[in-house]
């Protein structure tokens, strides 16, 4: 418990300084809204759980598209080796952009870089495969 208390303090800090609206989901997990340098924004899920060893970890997770606009999956999961803070996945009919961290060792700095490029890497599927018109949001 002691990791996620962590976990809220640094998305607390960073949000406001970084000017990331952010809220408090039910069920403890945080959406924010990250803008982009191509002057779009991307919604990020933060949601801490447990691994099988019972260890706090967190998910980051943004959808990009409906699965069904990827011609190729398997192009888009040879694309992962590219990505140097998430992967692409499959959640509930999406594309999303996931990763995970053990929450005990997060720091601002990694927590704000896995935020970003998690809503980043998302961002780009979305309009590379819907167009810039899209919003998945």
């Amino acid at each position: 418990m002691f990791a996620n208390a962590k976990l809220r303090t640094f998305l607390n800090n960073i949000a406001p300084m970084r000017g990331w609206p952010m809220r408090e989901d039910t069920g403890g997990a945080y959406v924010l809204e990250i803008p982009l340098q191509t002057g779009r924004s991307q919604v990020v899920h933060v949601t801490p759980a447990r691994d099988p060893d019972n260890v706090e970890i967190v998910f980051f997770w943004s959808t990009a598209c409906p699965i069904n606009f990827i011609a190729d999956p398997w192009a888009l999961l040879q694309e992962n080796v590219q990505l140097s803070h998430a992967s692409y996945a499959i959640k509930d009919g999406n594309a999303i952009v996931l990763t995970s961290r053990l929450t005990e060792h997060l720091n601002i700095d990694e927590l704000t870089r896995v935020l970003f490029y998690v809503g980043k890497y998302a961002d780009e599927l979305e309009q590379r495969l819907m167009g810039p018109a899209y919003d998945a949001n």
